[in-house]
């Protein structure tokens, strides 16, 4: 993983400001998102799981596919 983080952050390229919300359901604390975003020439589907921690959400987890 130290790997990945290291080649994600030395890339040089900026966040997509755009990325686009395909689904979002929320019950109480606790969400999951769907999210579309692309990295350089790549284009990848997110899945997040979120919990509402003192009052803020943090993503606890996330599944991703690259797109073909």
């Amino acid at each position: 993983m130290h790997a990945y983080v290291h080649e994600v952050v030395g890339a040089g390229l900026p966040p997509s400001p755009n990325w686009p919300l395909t689904s979002i359901d929320i019950t109480d604390d606790a969400a999951s998102a769907k999210i579309v975003d692309e990295f350089a020439t790549m284009k990848f589907t997110n899945y997040l799981s979120l919990l509402k921690i003192k009052g803020a959400w943090k993503i606890v987890s996330k599944l991703y596919q690259l797109q073909d």
